[in-house]
């Protein structure tokens, strides 16, 4: 077994010496083995026969010293012959192939020969030799045993091509001629130097005309803040710009030493000073300003030219590549192909080079051919700003991502790819009769030039901030005053750039959206304006009154435009926002890194092997491309766009692909309360009066309002109005009203009780304001008393009412209530005295809020949706962090959050807030029992006892979770306290403002991955600063948010992550999937490149085009897990998981192809027939496929291909069950079915448009199949039918062998019986054991149990036993090549035991051991066919070819068709077993007239048939099998040419094959009839074309063309080729050529009209007595043949009469030769016709004489 493993154990030492061998410098193929040098066992490989050859041209002296095979036709009248060896018209132009570019030559080509020759033990390195020779013996100038074509055992000597040759014939294969050569000084090459050096000088002298024209105003670049002018804090642009100005002189020098004057208001840094782009602040702008200049508008355009020049240039080297430049002449400018490729190679890598500087240079490209200039004269200003990029990756990073980040960011710094640049166009606006100002427009933000600075400056326009102030422009502008405000702010529009999505490959391509805000609004301004007073853009109005005082319009005042106001701020960001990473980004340049590297080891290795030359740097750059699949981007993708898809079928909308992966690795979800949690707006619950008896004191809440102050105050503290019939304001504010039961009338500061009885006017109103956490009216009733009534969050009132009304429970009832999730308002209540009534319009708000004292607890709610707990539940499920950041009071968050389950129902509870100490006037941060209300010492003690027993799993204390107010967040953020882990164990923030909110984002994102929900405009800024928000909200959350729902349901947020973790992990699995694809294609280029092989080009098709790409998809296909995983989704391109799973798989399909290509070396038919480049033209590379290690390579990667897309779909955790992939799930089992049909079928046309399992025509009908009916170019490589025997396969047979297996044989008894010894039994036993598992462990092991088989084989005599003994051996020689190899080392042995059993009187015993040697000589040929008896095997099948029994018949001839694809039996069945070969030419003869006998047996007349088992079992019979058989071994007999030669002389086969093919129905029998023909005429035409024509094989082929319908259209190509093959030969006969071929076959007809025609016989008469009266001793030689029939007797008598009749000297001849007396003798024949022509004969004879 050890050398079975030899070339493995080898193979592994090679793949380590390569990169030995490359570091040093190797060789090219082949390395380290060459082909077919040695066989699995160390012998020297025999040389193969190859056939298909064409012959070269034959040039010759003398035109009539052609052979006649190649010799010149007759040409017609208007044609002559031309040194070509054709006739032509004219010979102007015809071009001598003899010539070999000599201008004269005296040798004149011979025709050219149409056909193929074989060539005996082929030897590539002398291939001419052996071509020029073989073909030589086929036209009759060598004997079949001639060693050369010298002359002296030929009959013309055959030189090789010279130049002085003086020979009388000489080959026309022309020596290689030298290559022309490329000087590189041609007119084309000195005019591409003169090109590229004129404008490599036209460019420098360009930088330094700039750079001249530049120095003097590179001082006036300027810094400035995108923010408004006067926004800018001149400390802030000091503190800025610092490190980023630069001395004239190139000094750094500190922007401290010059006046905060010049920096503070406008932000410019003075002319003398110079600004460069390293360093520049990330939120500040370079502005620098460029002038056009014609010669620099040249330049650019002399650049996209020279852009388009180099890939013109490539095209045109292409273009000569395939002589599509000079007139079809290939390489006509660059001369050979080896100069073509190097020219290639250096313009593509210049090409490369220039595109590359084109497109990193690009923002900046039209300007560097501008001169810079002042901004005040400036046509373009380039504005420059540092990329915000936000890089998201998935954690903690490792130090090998780490390096590459800060590598990539160290390159873009030095490439300034980090800066963004943007050219703006410099316009000039005019207003009318205002002036004119120079404006330009970055990010949709007007820049005015100012007069005083140079310097652009953006504008506020400042009205004011007090309500004097601002009423001051309550009469409007007039229209000089708006045409100039509109010429500094520009038009109220933001222009918004779409990108396309093919922006990231197309950067030209651009779509524009226009987004239009409505900001000119009107209302009421009233003295005091405050929020009340401001309406923000996009307000709808209702509907407007006019004002009490004159009946003034109302009007409204614009006080910001365009990018200064909120809502413009916020869509600049959108609009202009810095690129968002991808989760994996950071992983994503490792991961291309690490490709790149494997890719250029592959690229070294792809030159190494297939030599150091430029077809190899190809063949690199191939592995190159394949490693960098350019899917690669699209794959990491392609997940979110599917989920995107998903989303969207689901209400849920995205805006911004890439946040769908970060949604995976959510692992903190922040809610809002109100409209979030809960249902949309509040109820009114109840409302819970104060008493004052005693003392203050609540009473009971009730549910409805209380009469009294309590009710007048819920009537008339709030600003609810109505539009349309319908009440509108705060959503509290209507409950509330609505509560009370009042009326408003029709003043709206007017209200009516329910009963008409009361009413209340509202003389003042103060609106709600944040700071004081609470609005204020006062009221007028119709008692004439003023009340002032105060409304507010329970704290703020209670700090602000007397402290003598509250009762003492206040704190504890007002916080019972907010932890039952009521909304708690208090309040208050003041009723003025007379003195103070008169003068309420003049009092201010602290003043009319002084003594008021506390009237009521006014509580609202709102219920939890419907499915926030179960959306909660699935997010503490899937692994991730609820937290509940909300502008309600703490404790009622604290009670949401326990009803929906982000706080555990049994957790404890503490609540963070701001108290006032006693001692103290700073408030202190105090934290309490939310439910208890009790002070916690010690916070980080009690945290870390609860965290010890939640890590003991005790089951003690319950878990702590924490709540905090909105100043107690603010405290604990200065104090550094959230910096550690107490932000994370914070699950309620409560009272928080929208800048708080945003704020708490960001420190939960500084920590992991976090998301926000929301539905309201307090939540956007949270909601963008997240890195997933989420707007539950048509509103203005759902602008700024990636995601939207159209279902206002928290649901989303599950369905949000389901999808977002489907997405990553289908765009990983996609990515494993191509990075398998890159590992698993470069492995099988490598292992082709080293066999110097190319899988077919059909294969390279299907995997790039097909498999790849579509499985790629079908990948991403994959179904959305129902539920959310306890993890989520790795997130490393490069992580330990990600590279185990890729590189395991790598290494599985390493394994399993190197695997197949060792077994392939293991094979014995392999070895010797290896491919071998050499013999191969290698430009016709999409054949280097068509040998075994192409196919093995080809099908072992295409399942690994397919199984790769499969094994990567797998997957439960974050998608469904992989069979829910129907998409995959159908393409893997299409692709499994096709690459397995390529792989078991037989050769079929799909096989064949692969180039695998398939052949050239002929090679397919030589082993039984048919054609294939598509076409496909002739393989490279066509060897001799010398391939593994044939299946011997016979129902009858089979099933008996099935019976020998099974039957027992009494091995004890032989034992006892001293037949066989102890040892043996025991052998026998512990063989028969392995056998019984052979299922699983194969044949393996067990040729050493042959020796013994084979010793009882000679020892026993029991039928039983030597079947049972022939039937094991018989399968270990089927299915294990190293038992036949033991058989062959003892084949004198073996011989003996197996014509042993052939002496037994037993039909199966004697077919079974020749079935065995035939296998055992073609598994291992060479030595073992050399010495093997096959005369002896021969013999004694033909003894089985006489039985009459059908079964061994057929098995006899299966065998002997086997046997006969050896060349060496071929010989001895034709030489040395000619009876043998005269049997199976009977058993054709016999099922041929067996074929006619049931023809007529079948007739509709006849009366009975005989039985089928006896047409079955006995005799032969016309079953089609038999005749195939039969003409199969005939076939394989044509192949060499002595044989094909003498057959049809000897055993007169045509004319039966003629009687077959008309007869049978089977069109393989016509297919081997067919193939027998063409061998027939291509090795022995001169023998076998008047025995074809004789036999009317040209008709019996037109028969079969025009009345059958073939499926197979190859056989009726081959028909037809035949068909023409032979016309060739016959076209040029005359009448006399043809009575010739009659006659030399000696098959005599009647149906020749030379015959009866008595000119034919005055014609040419004369010509009988040529050669020696050859015609005439021909025609006496058919009269005494034995072999001559009735008609050919005849005949022979008919034409002897003609030729006494016309030549007077006839009789004597006859007389002379015996002819007469035979003749003579002839007239008492039986056959009547007979008689008839020899009594006219001699007739003749005597009137012959009588006449002389």
């Amino acid at each position: 077994m050890k050398r079975h493993w030899r070339w493995e154990i080898k193979s592994l030492q090679r793949l380590v010496v390569i990169l030995v061998c490359f570091a040093l410098g190797g060789q090219a193929f082949p390395a380290f083995n060459t082909p077919n040098s040695v066989d699995t066992e160390g012998n020297t490989c025999p040389l193969a026969d190859r056939n298909g050859l064409s012959c070269p041209v034959l040039c010759v002296l003398d035109i009539d010293d052609c052979p006649n095979a190649v010799a010149p036709g007759e040409c017609s009248a208007n044609e002559q012959l031309c040194d070509d060896g054709e006739c032509h018209r004219s010979c102007a132009g015809v071009k001598n192939p003899c010539l070999c570019g000599q201008n004269t030559t005296k040798y004149k080509a011979c025709a050219a020969y149409g056909r193929t020759v074989t060539v005996e033990n082929y030897d590539p390195g002398i291939k001419d030799e052996q071509i020029g020779l073989a073909c030589a013996k086929q036209w009759g100038l060598a004997a079949d045993n001639s060693k050369a074509v010298d002359g002296n055992s030929t009959i013309l000597a055959v030189d090789a091509w010279a130049e002085n040759a003086t020979a009388a014939a000489i080959w026309g294969i022309c020596p290689e001629a030298r290559e022309p050569r490329l000087t590189f000084t041609e007119s084309f090459c000195v005019a591409f130097y003169a090109i590229v050096g004129a404008e490599m000088v036209i460019y420098l002298l360009w930088h330094v005309y700039k750079r001249w024209r530049e120095s003097a105003v590179v001082g006036s670049r300027q810094l400035c803040s995108p923010e408004p002018q006067q926004q800018q804090q001149a400390g802030a642009l000091i503190s800025k710009k610092a490190e980023f100005v630069e001395d004239r002189k190139g000094d750094i020098q500190s922007i401290a030493s010059f006046s905060a004057e010049t920096l503070a208001a406008t932000g410019v840094v003075g002319r003398n000073l110079r600004l460069t782009t390293a360093g520049l602040p990330r939120d500040m702008l370079l502005m620098r300003g460029f002038d056009s200049s014609v010669v620099g508008a040249g330049m650019y355009w002399l650049t996209l030219t020279s852009t388009c020049g180099w890939m013109a240039l490539l095209l045109v080297v292409v273009l000569d590549f395939y002589g599509k430049v000079r007139g079809g002449i290939e390489y006509g400018l660059l001369a050979n192909s080896s100069t073509s490729m190097s020219v290639f190679i250096f313009v593509w890598h210049l090409a490369a080079l220039w595109m590359l500087v084109v497109l990193l240079c690009r923002p900046r490209l039209r300007n560097y051919f501008r001169i810079e200039s002042p901004l005040a004269q400036a046509h373009v200003v380039q504005v420059e700003a540092r990329r915000d990029e936000a890089v998201q990756t998935e954690g903690v990073e490792n130090r090998l991502t780490a390096w590459v980040g800060r590598l990539s960011a160290s390159l873009e710094r030095r490439l300034l790819l980090d800066i963004a640049v943007e050219s703006c166009a410099v316009e000039r606006v005019e207003a009318k009769g205002c002036g004119q100002w120079t404006v330009l427009e970055y990010h949709s933000t007007r820049y005015v030039l100012s007069e005083h600075t140079g310097c652009f400056e953006s504008h506020v326009i400042d009205l004011g901030t007090t309500s004097a102030q601002l009423l001051s422009n309550s009469g409007g502008l007039s229209e000089q005053q708006a045409l100039e405000r509109q010429a500094l702010i520009g038009e109220n529009l933001v222009r918004v750039s779409v990108p396309s999505f093919l922006m990231g490959m197309a950067r030209e391509l651009r779509g524009f959206l226009y987004l239009y805000q409505l900001m000119c609004i009107t209302f009421d301004i009233r003295a005091g304006a405050g929020r009340v007073h401001t309406v923000l853009a996009g307000t709808r109005i209702q509907q407007s009154s006019d004002g009490t005082d004159g009946g003034q319009t109302t009007c409204i005042l614009v006080l910001r435009t365009r990018t200064q106001t909120d809502k413009g701020r916020l869509v600049q960001r959108m609009a202009f926002a810095g690129s968002t990473g991808a989760v994996f980004a950071g992983q994503q340049r490792v991961a291309v890194a690490l490709l790149l590297a494997y890719g250029g080891v592959g690229f070294a290795l792809s030159v190494w092997l297939m030599g150091h030359d430029t077809t190899a740097w190809c063949y690199g750059v191939f592995v190159v491309s394949e490693v960098c699949s350019p899917l690669l981007p699209a794959a990491l993708v392609a997940g979110q766009s599917v989920a995107a898809a998903r989303l969207r079928r689901q209400r849920l909308f995205c805006v911004d692909l890439p946040r769908i992966l970060l949604a995976a690795k959510v692992r903190v979800f922040c809610f809002d309360k109100t409209g979030t949690l809960t249902r949309e707006g509040l109820d009114f619950f109840a409302a819970q009066p104060v008493t004052c008896t005693t003392a203050p004191a609540f009473a009971s809440a009730t549910a409805v309002a209380p009469s009294g102050p309590v009710r007048l105050g819920l009537a008339t503290c709030h600003a609810v109005t109505t539009a349309d019939g319908r009440l509108i304001g705060n959503p509290v504010d209507v409950e509330q009203f609505r509560a009370a039961g009042w009326q408003l009338a029709a003043d709206p500061d007017t209200l009516v009780s329910p009963q008409g009885d009361e009413t209340a006017h509202v003389e003042r109103r103060f609106a709600f304001e944040h700071a004081r956490q609470s609005m204020a009216v006062v009221v007028r009733d119709n008692g004439g008393r003023v009340h002032v009534f105060v409304k507010g969050s329970f704290e703020r009132i209670g700090r602000m009412v007397a402290a003598g009304s509250l009762p003492s429970d206040y704190a504890a009832v007002a916080s019972a209530w907010a932890r039952q999730g009521c909304y708690v308002l208090a309040l208050a209540h003041r009723v003025l005295d007379t003195a103070e009534a008169a003068h309420v319009l003049q009092m201010t708000r602290a003043q009319l809020e002084t003594g008021c004292t506390l009237a009521a607890l006014v509580l609202f709610r709102n219920s939890l949706r419907d499915d926030s707990s179960a959306a909660i539940a699935e997010l503490r499920r899937g692994g991730t962090r609820s937290v509940m950041v909300t502008g309600d009071a703490a404790l009622t968050g604290v009670y949401v959050a326990r009803q929906c389950g982000i706080i555990p129902p049994h957790a404890r509870v503490l609540l963070g807030t701001m108290e006032q100490q006693q001692l103290e006037n700073v408030p202190q941060l105090v934290w309490r029992d939310a439910a208890t209300d009790e002070p916690v010492a010690d916070l980080d003690t009690l945290l870390a006892t609860g965290d010890k027993i939640a890590s003991c799993d005790s089951g003690g204390l319950p878990p702590v979770e924490l709540a905090v107010t909105e100043p107690a967040f603010q405290q604990l953020q200065a104090s550094g306290a959230l910096d550690g882990g107490l932000l994370l164990r914070i699950r309620v923030f409560g009272r928080m403002t929208p800048q708080s909110k945003a704020e708490c984002i960001r420190l939960h994102m500084a920590r992991a991955v976090t998301a926000m929900v929301g539905d309201a405009s307090n939540d956007m800024a949270a909601i963008r600063a997240s890195h997933v928000g989420l707007a539950l909200s048509a509103a203005d959350a759902s602008i700024v948010a990636p995601f939207s729902s159209a279902h206002r349901s928290v649901g989303a947020c599950v369905t949000l992550l389901r999808e977002g973790r489907t997405a990553l992990a289908t765009s990983l699995a996609a990515y494993k999937f191509l990075i398998n694809y890159a590992t698993t294609m470069s492995m099988l280029e490598l292992v082709q490149f080293y066999f110097s092989v190319i899988v077919p080009q059909a294969v390279w098709i299907s995997i790039d085009s097909l498999i790849a790409v579509g499985l790629c998809i079908a990948v991403t296909q994959a179904q959305t897990a129902r539920t959310l995983a306890s993890a989520r989704p790795t997130a490393r391109l490069v992580g330990a998981h990600t590279l185990a799973s890729i590189w395991g798989q790598t290494i599985i399909n390493l394994a399993f192809l190197y695997g197949a290509v060792a077994m392939l070396f293991r094979q014995r038919w392999f070895r010797c027939h290896e491919f071998d480049s050499r013999d191969i033209d290698t430009v016709r590379w999409w054949l280097l496929g068509d040998n075994y290690e192409a196919e093995i390579i080809s099908l072992v990667c295409l399942f690994q291909f397919v199984n790769g897309a499969a094994v990567y779909n797998f997957g439960y955790r974050f998608r469904r069950s992989w069979y829910t992939n129907y998409l995959l799930v159908v393409l893997y089992c299409a692709f499994m079915a096709a690459v397995s049909v390529l792989t078991l079928a037989n050769p079929n046309r799909f096989g064949c448009l692969f180039r695998i399992n398939c052949g050239n025509t002929d090679v397919l009908k030589s082993l039984g199949y048919s054609a294939h009916s598509i076409h496909i170019d002739d393989y490279n490589k066509m060897a001799v039918p010398d391939v593994p025997p044939a299946m011997v396969s016979n129902q009858v047979f089979d099933e008996f062998t099935e019976k020998v297996r099974v039957k027992p044989i009494p091995w004890e008894g032989y034992s006892r019986a001293g037949l066989i010894t102890a040892e043996e039994l025991k052998q026998l036993k512990d063989f028969q054991q392995q056998q019984a598992n052979i299922a699983t462990s194969g044949n393996s092991g067990l040729s050493g149990y042959i020796p013994l088989l084979v010793n009882l084989t000679e020892k026993l005599s029991s039928i039983d036993a030597l079947q049972y003994l022939l039937v094991v051996l018989d399968e270990l020689v089927e299915t294990d090549s190293p038992s036949a190899a033991v058989l062959a080392n003892m084949l004198d042995t073996t011989t003996h035991a197996m014509f042993r059993c052939m002496e037994k009187k037993d039909d199966y015993l004697g077919l079974k051991a020749c079935k065995i040697l035939v296998g055992v000589v073609v598994a291992v040929k060479g030595r073992a066919a050399d010495k093997f008896p096959f005369a002896k095997m021969f013999a004694y099948l033909e003894r089985c070819l006489k039985s009459e029994l059908t079964l061994v018949v057929d098995v006899a001839l299966q065998v002997m068709q086997s046997a006969l694809r050896v060349r060496r039996a071929r010989g001895v069945l034709y030489n040395e077993a000619a009876s043998c070969l005269a049997q199976i030419v009977d058993v054709l003869k016999r099922s041929q007239q067996s074929s006619s006998s049931l023809q007529q047996q079948q007739q509709p007349s006849q009366q009975g048939t005989s039985s089928p088992g006896s047409r079955v079992t006995r005799g032969v019979v016309a079953v089609p099998q038999t005749q195939y058989e039969a003409i199969f071994c005939l076939w394989l007999l044509t192949f060499e040419r002595t044989i094909a030669a003498m057959l049809n002389k000897k055993y007169d086969v045509i004319p039966v094959m003629v009687e077959i093919a008309r007869s049978t129905v089977k069109e393989k029998v016509i297919r081997v009839i067919v193939g027998t023909w063409t061998n027939m005429l291509q090795q022995a035409s001169a023998a076998n074309v008047p025995n074809m024509l004789v036999a009317k094989v040209p008709a019996c082929l037109a028969t079969l063309s025009a009345g059958r319908n073939f499926k197979d259209v190859d056989l009726k190509e081959g028909v037809s080729q035949l068909s023409g093959e032979l016309a060739a030969h016959t076209g040029v006969l005359t009448t006399w050529d043809e009575y010739i071929n009659e006659l030399a076959s000696g098959k005599l007809q009647w149906s020749a009209a030379s015959h009866r025609s008595e000119q034919f016989w005055k014609l040419h008469v004369q010509k009988m007595d040529a050669n020696d009266h050859w015609v005439v001793r021909q025609l006496a030689k058919i009269l005494v043949s034995p072999n001559s029939s009735d008609v050919a007797l005849a005949v022979a008598c008919h034409d002897l009469s003609q030729y006494v009749k016309f030549n007077p000297d006839g009789k004597k001849l006859l007389a002379k030769i015996g002819a007469k007396t035979k003749v003579m003798g002839l007239m008492t024949s039986d056959y009547p016709e007979v008689r008839y022509e020899a009594l006219m004969c001699v007739q003749q004879i005597m009137l012959n004489a009588w006449r002389n």
